[in-house]
């Protein structure tokens, strides 16, 4: 099996960047983020030297950790890379989009909520050029709107991602086909990606 991987062949490969993902649990200790060097991750704790991951900020203390949590695949399809080489197992197969950039993570839990504040911490300390948000609000509200344009006004080296419509008519039936966008994917300061 090969994966045809364009980007990479021209040397686009996450080399030397940081990609902050804001979503529920990422798990450490998959195959993707694992570093042998450090078996045990502190969360809040930032490291320069992990093979993978320099934080997983996580501030509401979420307690249900499972192996197939949405953070982890959305990190995965970011930036993840096997820890092992192709020659021991197949997983390398699947590495992510830019699997020589590392991660920072700033982990929701169930809230879904992030402090804006926090981010800023975050962004202070690692520097990402792209922040990815695969996540929305089930309504407008341009008070979300708004705090995201400032988060991306105030931290103009970031660019700051968001899915555009993960509900559609299949969560809200009631919306008709232009009202799939919601917060805080109009923001207009931000990138919002969707797909039909």
């Amino acid at each position: 099996i090969t994966i045809d991987r364009p980007l990479q062949a021209k040397g686009l490969d996450g080399e030397g960047q940081v990609i902050l993902v804001q979503d529920t649990y990422l798990d450490p200790n998959s195959t993707f983020f694992y570093d042998p060097n450090h078996p045990t991750f502190e969360k809040n704790h930032y490291y320069d030297d992990h093979r993978k991951l320099r934080v997983i900020f996580d501030e509401y203390d979420y307690k249900t950790p499972r192996a197939n949590e949405h953070g982890t695949h959305v990190a995965g399809c970011a930036a993840g890379a096997s820890h092992l080489p192709l020659s021991e197992s197949d997983m390398a197969l699947y590495d992510g989009v830019a699997p020589k950039a590392k991660i920072s993570f700033y982990q929701s839990g169930s809230s879904g909520m992030y402090n804006s504040q926090q981010v800023k911490k975050i962004v202070d300390n690692t520097h990402p050029s792209v922040c990815t948000n695969s996540w929305g609000f089930r309504q407008q509200s341009m008070s979300d709107d708004n705090q995201w344009n400032t988060n991306a006004k105030e931290m103009n080296n970031t660019l700051f991602m968001f899915a555009g419509g993960n509900f559609g008519a299949v969560s809200n039936p009631i919306l008709d086909y232009y009202e799939n966008l919601n917060s805080p994917g109009t923001g207009k300061n931000l990138l919002t990606v969707g797909a039909t």
